[in-house]
């Protein structure tokens, strides 16, 4: 097996490219998007393939000799891999950016076969860079400027949802449309985080009067 061909990546790609592309495919290939169709156990077995030419790319990152003399870095000529089966799994820290730990439980959910759990936090990625993130750029690391980055996250995928945009530019290309369909991503993640920090650090200290006390310093944060 040749794993760049697998992963649709290039034998020059970084450890990043490789896993976008291997969290593209898992999402693709699903097997709840196949749910009671002819193509399940397809899916199921595309899977498999992708989350072992992941495994095979991301121990070949971290070793630097391999058997073999073919330009696949030793997994021999004919696509045979150099490692037993059971050498996949135990490299934890493949992808050592942040949020490691939880593309590391994925990979962990992918092996166990528990397909549910890994989609579970492959959705909720996205909200775990603003929470993640906003709480890192608060000045006292309160857990509350996490709760400003969730506000702020839903705000932003809320009112930018294709739909609400549609109504304000009745014109929108499809090009546009594509564009508002993937709000929820990491990015706007790190966007919103960004934005509860900053509100939470302008605003903790703030002072309402007394009949409104109860909303003053980090509970106004989120008003």
């Amino acid at each position: 097996m040749n794993p760049y061909k697998v992963l649709g990546v290039s034998e020059n790609a970084s450890q990043e490219e490789i896993r976008k592309a291997y969290l593209a495919l898992v999402k693709k290939y699903h097997p709840d998007r196949y749910a009671d169709g002819p193509m399940k156990d397809m899916a199921n077995e595309k899977l498999k393939e992708i989350n072992q030419a992941y495994e095979m790319l991301t121990k070949k990152k971290e070793s630097s000799g391999y058997g073999g003399s073919s330009s696949y870095g030793g997994y021999g000529s004919h696509g045979h891999s150099t490692y037993s089966q059971g050498g996949y799994w135990q490299s934890q820290g493949s992808y050592s950016g942040d949020y490691a730990q939880e593309f590391s439980r994925v990979r962990s959910y992918f092996s166990q076969n528990n397909l549910n759990a890994a989609q579970s936090v492959l959705d909720n990625i996205p909200l775990l860079f603003a929470v993640g993130v906003g709480v890192g750029l608060a000045d006292d690391r309160d857990g509350m400027a996490g709760l400003d980055a969730l506000v702020a996250w839903l705000m932003i995928t809320t009112l930018l949802k294709t739909d609400n945009v549609v109504k304000l530019i009745p014109g929108l290309t499809e090009n546009g449309r594509m564009a508002f369909d993937k709000i929820g991503n990491p990015f706007i993640g790190i966007i919103s985080g960004v934005v509860g920090a900053l509100c939470y650090n302008r605003f903790k200290g703030t002072k309402l009067p007394e009949w409104l006390a109860f909303f003053s310093g980090k509970r106004c944060t989120v008003i």
